[in-house]
């Protein structure tokens, strides 16, 4: 009997629980201009550049709390981790260097030179090096990942404004904006391998692993030039649509799909990996700044700088599944993957917005006043856990407790939502006056 109740719920349903976008917001100091983020898996930090006060802000990424405030060089403007040594670095724009910060201890080991006003930074894992593009000095700057040493300076043309790596073929790629052009850059010799000219404005770029193809978005032509990661060769260039000004460019694996954020025409175009056609346009909102996959819920996030809020589209579909409003002036993102979260910076507003994506709980109807089938795998619930009755005339609510794989009991439940972020990941059941149910609370 006992059995046959864990798999032929009666009176508990457990539905769908809206996805609960907006977590929280972390308020900087007063003043700051938060402009470039990233994640550092190995502590689960997440660290933002405040270039009005030229320190980067570090951030729990359990409890989203404030943990340091590091000072760096003169207004950083952007910012990466490097896995290898558990180190993030910073590129200041004003002091024409990069801030090397240990990821343990959250201070300053070094201080790197690099040239004038740096203003991409990227961390190659295959080689273990940083380069920085330095869009006063027309060069890149390469640093030795272990050691913090300058390896090379390597000239680019004018301007140089994005980054992006091939490890298929073990190049670098810069993005040269006032050259209409991109520098292949070996990523073994620091040598230049190749100058591809591209379009108007280039000013960001991705790489897709599964094409071994490079997107530049081009601003002031309205396209993206895509580069045979192989042979450096143009394979065709995609317009984006008139007057849209792609920013930033991001690319979806799970679907193999590229998204650009169009600055003026308010919309994300979406590029099939394969086949190089335009597949959608999505509409997003006023001023599209940039776009961000997150691998773990296959969703790109579009950051709407005029329109303060962020787009979140689905990565299958390319259907817009939520407008969430984060105050003013979204420009980057980054995503940590233990806790599911996507963070905003917000630079207008000294605030980052903490984005995180619950899983929906399965929903389980009943057949009239019936047994529910048997649903063979458990019911997932990461934040809310949904209680409803099976009709109006059972309170499957009343009496209703959640409890642990032991079965002592965690918590009282009550109709409608049940907030369950508190709870450790693991089995627990759902017991109420005529069944007990099976989920699995995760995080």
């Amino acid at each position: 009997m006992r059995r046959s109740l864990l798999l032929l719920a009666l009176g508990c349903l457990l539905s769908v629980v809206p996805a609960q976008w907006l977590e929280t917001t972390v308020t900087l100091r007063d003043s700051a201009y938060p402009s470039a983020i990233c994640y550092n898996s190995q502590e689960s930090k997440v660290y933002c550049t405040d270039e009005m006060h030229d320190e980067v802000v570090v951030v729990s990424g359990t409890t989203n709390g404030i943990l340091e405030q590091v000072p760096v060089g003169q207004r950083p403007i952007a910012v990466c981790y490097n896995s290898a040594n558990n180190r993030v670095y910073s590129a200041n724009y004003l002091s024409g260097d990069a801030s090397v910060i240990d990821g343990g201890g959250d201070s300053v080991v070094a201080t790197v030179p690099t040239g004038e006003w740096p203003y991409a930074i990227l961390y190659y894992p295959l080689r273990n090096k940083v380069y920085v593009a330095n869009s006063g000095s027309d060069n890149v700057t390469v640093i030795d990942g272990g050691t913090n040493q300058v390896l090379a300076t390597v000239g680019v043309g004018s301007v140089p404004r994005a980054l992006c790596a091939n490890p298929t073929n073990d190049k670098i790629y810069c993005a040269d904006n006032n050259s209409g052009s991109v520098t292949v850059i070996d990523g073994t010799s620091n040598q230049v391998l190749a100058t591809v000219s591209t379009g108007a404005r280039p000013r960001s770029l991705c790489y897709n692993p599964r094409s071994n193809k490079v997107y530049c978005g081009n601003y002031l032509s309205d396209d993206v030039a895509i580069i045979d990661g192989a042979s450096n060769a143009v394979i065709t260039t995609v317009s984006t649509g008139f007057l849209s000004a792609p920013r930033v460019l991001c690319y979806n694996p799970r679907n193999n799909k590229v998204y650009t954020a169009n600055w003026s025409s308010g919309n994300v175009t979406v590029i099939d990996g394969g086949t190089n056609q335009v597949l959608t346009h999505v509409p997003a909102g006023n001023g599209p700044w940039s776009v961000f996959y997150s691998p773990q819920s296959n969703k790109v996030f579009c950051a709407n700088f005029y329109g303060d809020d962020v787009t979140v589209i689905d990565g299958a579909t390319d259907s817009v599944l939520e407008s969430i409003p984060v105050t003013e002036e979204p420009v980057d993102f980054c995503h940590n993957p233990a806790e599911n979260r996507v963070y905003a910076a917000n630079c207008m507003s000294a605030c980052i917005s903490v984005l995180r994506d619950t899983v929906e709980v399965s929903v389980r109807e009943s057949p009239g006043h019936g047994l529910l089938s048997p649903r063979f795998g458990a019911t997932v619930a990461r934040g809310l856990l949904m209680l409803g009755a099976v009709d109006s005339r059972q309170n499957a609510g009343s009496g209703a407790a959640l409890l642990d794989a032991a079965g002592r009991k965690v918590m009282e439940l009550r109709l409608g939502p049940n907030d369950v972020r508190h709870l450790s990941p693991g089995v627990c059941f759902v017991r109420s006056a005529t069944a007990v149910t099976k989920v699995i609370i995760t995080r």
